[in-house]
Parts: structure tokens; C-alpha cells; sequence
């Protein structure tokens, strides 16, 4: 079989698969499609990026045909520029920090793109009016027939502010979900690579995690600097306080698992017991906070004695 025709049958390979995966993640599991750009980095990588935004864009059109062109447009859209950046990134041989700080902020910018500047506006604008439909519909799924007016009233408070704060830490979310998203291509598309003996920079395994030393101080910093501004930022002030602890307490949560995970390991703690401890740890709150304390005095203390290397 000749190169161009192995290389033809490669494409259409990568094509249907990625159609396939496509359509499966959307149909049953939106969340799998996160990783939907990975196989298009490797193949970036490896046989060049007008090739892989090609094969992308027939997969992304494959799916359109099926559930709607919109929907496939938007696929593409939104993860092409990620691909390219990945692909400037690595063949270039830049830092895996730069790599995570550019998809994650590529990311960002095109979830902004897709949804549009005017309806983020208007959705501020009338962010009390969607709470109150929001409130409106849990009450009714709820059920109120047996509450008290008093009990109501708590109810209704009690889910018009989860609402709120909920739609207050959006933007943090959004910048921790996409964070993970680039995290997770990098990490697929290093091992498929890896298979095929192609080594690019990879993100170090989980056990040795380690945030920069001075990032307490930079959290300290940037916190007081936003408590400072307060006269600047008005009614702003408690959306931001909020999302720069919801970030920097994601970070420091990060490196207290990589330390948890790093002992566990140390001391060959059967799997199940590692993932039972996991499992307690991400859903108790308490053992949650413990453990993103823990994650600030590693990056003082350095328990695992790391050294941290800028990637």
C-alpha cells in the first residue's frame, strides 16, 4: 500500500471514528465530548495541522447532517482553535504552562464567541428575573402543598440564594472547567503520541502536582488588591472575592489531592481503599477543606520534597 493511500485510509478512519464519538457523546454522554479535540492534536502532531482541522471539520459535518448543522458548526468552532494552539504550542517546544494558560484562555474566549457578548449582557441584565423563574420551577417541582406560609418563604430564600451564588461563581467555574478540559487533551494526545514514539511535554503525573511556592503569596496578594479596589468595584466586589477563592481554593485542592495521592501511593494502599478515600474526600466538605489546607502547607513546606521546574 502506497504512503498517500495509507494515509487516505487513516483520515477516513480518524473521520468516522470521531463521527461516531460525536454522535454517541451527544446522544448519551455530553460530558465525553471535552475530550473530542485529543485525537485531532496527535493527528496534528503527527501528519500536520491543515490535516487535522480537515478531518475535524468532516467529522464536525458528519454530525451536523445528523443532529443539525448549527450543532456541528459549533463543534468546530469551538474546539478548532484549541487544536491549533496545541499544535503551535508543542511543535514549537513552548512550556507546558504556557500550553495550559492559552487553551484555557482559548477556551474561555470562544465559549464567550458562541454564546455572544449582547446575551451575556442581557442575561445580567435580568439575572433577578431568571432566578425568579428558576425559584418558580423548583417550588413546583418541589411540591408546596403542605408547607406553611413560613416554611415557604424559607424555602423560596433558600433556593434564591443557591441561585445566586450559583450564577456569581459562574465565571470561576467556567475558568476551572476549561482548565480541566486542556489538562485532559494534553494528557490523551501525549499518550497516544507515546504509542506511535512520539514524546512531546507532558503534565506530570498526578502524585507529583505541584503548584509554584510563591501562589499562596500571589492568592494573599491578589485578594487584598480586589478588597482595596472596593470603592472601584462597588457591587461587583463580592462576585469577584468569591471567584478568586473559588479558583485559587480549586488549585490548592489539586495540589492537596496530588499530595494525598502521592502517600497513598508511597505506602501501597490497595486501590479500592485509594478510590474509597477519594471518593469520601471529594464528597464530605469538611475533608474537602482539610485537604486544600493541606495543599497550602505543601506549598510552603514542600512535604514531597519536589522541586518545582516551570514547564
Amino acid at each position: 500500500m502506497s504512503v498517500e493511500n495509507k494515509s487516505m485510509k487513516n483520515e477516513i478512519k480518524l473521520v468516522l471514528g470521531m463521527s461516531v464519538f460525536g454522535l454517541l457523546a451527544f446522544l448519551f454522554a455530553t460530558v465525553a465530548l471535552i475530550i473530542f479535540p485529543a485525537w485531532f492534536i496527535a493527528y496534528s502532531v503527527e501528519n500536520g495541522i491543515i490535516k487535522a482541522l480537515a478531518t475535524m471539520f468532516a467529522s464536525s459535518l458528519i454530525i451536523g447532517l445528523v443532529l443539525g448543522l448549527q450543532i456541528g458548526l459549533l463543534l468546530f468552532t469551538f474546539f478548532a482553535p484549541l487544536v491549533l494552539v496545541f499544535h503551535y504550542i508543542i511543535t514549537n517546544n513552548k512550556s507546558y504552562t504556557m500550553l495550559l494558560l492559552s487553551g484555557t484562555i482559548v477556551l474561555i474566549v470562544g465559549l464567550i464567541t458562541i454564546i455572544g457578548i449582547d446575551t451575556i449582557k442581557e442575561f445580567a441584565n435580568n439575572t433577578q428575573n431568571f432566578v425568579n423563574e428558576m425559584v418558580k420551577t423548583q417550588l413546583e417541582i418541589i411540591g408546596t402543598e403542605n408547607l406553611t406560609k413560613l416554611e415557604l418563604n424559607r424555602l423560596r430564600e433558600t433556593l434564591n440564594n443557591a441561585m445566586n451564588l450559583s450564577l456569581q461563581i459562574l465565571p470561576g467555574m467556567s475558568l476551572i472547567l476549561a482548565m480541566i478540559v486542556v489538562y485532559l487533551n494534553s494528557l490523551l494526545a501525549g499518550r497516544m503520541l507515546l504509542k506511535k514514539s512520539i514524546v512531546i511535554l507532558q503534565p506530570p503525573p498526578f502524585s507529583l502536582i505541584k503548584l509554584p511556592s510563591n501562589i499562596v503569596f500571589g492568592a494573599i496578594v491578589t485578594i487584598l488588591a480586589a478588597y482595596i479596589a472596593k470603592p472601584i468595584l462597588e457591587d461587583s466586589l463580592n462576585p469577584i472575592i468569591l471567584n478568586l477563592i473559588l479558583v485559587f481554593g480549586a488549585l490548592f485542592f489539586l495540589q492537596g489531592m496530588a499530595v494525598l495521592n502521592f502517600y497513598l501511593l508511597k505506602f501501597k494502599v490497595p486501590r479500592f481503599f485509594r478510590y474509597l478515600i477519594y471518593i469520601i474526600v471529594i464528597g464530605y466538605s469538611k475533608a474537602a477543606m482539610v485537604i486544600s489546607i493541606l495543599g497550602i502547607l505543601d506549598c510552603v513546606f514542600n512535604f514531597r520534597r519536589i522541586i518545582y521546574v516551570k514547564r
